[in-house]
């Protein structure tokens, strides 16, 4: 279980409350607003939970082994997360509405130098972050318990494919990189 995310600036994914302006700093922050106004918001509970902060047992949590460290600084930690949870068998992954967070976006992480979060993702797991997301969560579509875990074979299989050939042009990147600089 995820809670659902407000943030200042408009955002990609529907799972996220976005623009919800309440500032964007702690200088900035208009917490009196926020408190007054957080359940204003119209959204549904969301399929996919993957964001901060999120609730899991804590034998689940030492089974996959939590949050992993070649993803420090946190960029892409939380699908990874979530694809641990998968292959230890989770398919309940439901974003709830009624527990809201204000989010700040990249405050924190905008003052650090980011791992490959999305290179590294594919690499572990053999399909992009986003094919994940998409098409095994569902992140952001409003939530059906009758569709948790049921996944579109088809779709997956033309993102795995396109996984693969992101992979390889990696991997050709990555040795093309190599010979240039060994000459």
């Amino acid at each position: 279980m995820s809670a659902t995310l407000l943030q200042p600036r408009p955002f990609f994914c529907k799972s996220v409350i976005a623009p919800a302006d309440f500032g964007d700093s702690l200088n900035t922050f208009r917490e009196k607003e926020l408190l007054a106004k957080f359940r204003l918001f119209d959204h549904p509970d969301w399929c996919g939970a993957t964001w901060p902060p999120n609730v899991v047992h804590t034998s689940l949590w030492d089974r996959v082994g939590g949050y992993s460290v070649e993803f420090s600084p946190g960029m892409y930690s939380d699908p990874d997360f979530s694809a641990k949870l998968w292959m230890a068998g989770v398919r309940l992954f439901k974003g709830l509405s009624a527990s809201r967070v204000y989010h700040f976006e990249a405050r924190s992480t905008g003052r650090v130098r980011k791992n490959d979060g999305s290179r590294q993702f594919l690499s572990k797991w053999g399909i992009t972050s986003a094919s994940f997301m998409r098409g095994i969560l569902h992140r952001g579509e409003p939530f059906d318990p009758g569709c948790a875990g049921k996944i579109n074979r088809i779709a997956l299989q033309k993102d795995l494919l396109r996984s693969r050939v992101k992979q390889f042009f990696y991997l050709f990147k990555k040795s093309a990189l190599a010979n240039t600089l060994w000459k």
